[in-house]
């Protein structure tokens, strides 16, 4: 995981507590490139350092539950992502419970699968 981020804050902890109460939604098919398009936004944000607007496009993901075999593996990546800007920031049985839910939609997720491997049940 990565270990260059730092200055979320209280911010992560609002954004935290905000999508805790969100609907379980499904996406139809044609909505995956809505999803893509996310991920991008997200990424970009990510490698640019800019790691809570990052979080925000990988949380609409999430919050979306793709339940297509296309779209689980956006939603995959995106759990894995914020699994990621969790743990850096302290939050690391929510890391833990995003990289399982990252493996169980999407199980050839290596990169999850490596992350959840790197975090011990003592952590």
């Amino acid at each position: 995981m990565k270990d260059n981020r730092k200055g979320l804050g209280m911010g992560l902890d609002l954004l935290l507590k905000a999508s805790s109460n969100t609907p379980v939604r499904t996406v139809r098919a044609e909505d995956a490139a809505q999803l893509k398009e996310w991920l991008d936004k997200a990424l970009k944000h990510d490698e640019e350092g800019c790691f809570l607007e990052a979080y925000y496009y990988y949380r609409l993901i999430i919050e979306r539950r793709p339940a297509e075999e296309a779209a689980s593996q956006i939603l995959s990546q995106a759990l894995n992502n914020a699994a990621t800007i969790l743990f850096d920031n302290g939050c690391k049985d929510a890391a833990r419970g995003y990289l399982e839910r990252a493996l169980a939609c999407w199980p050839e997720n290596t990169t999850a699968r490596d992350n959840l491997k790197m975090l011990k049940p003592t952590d």
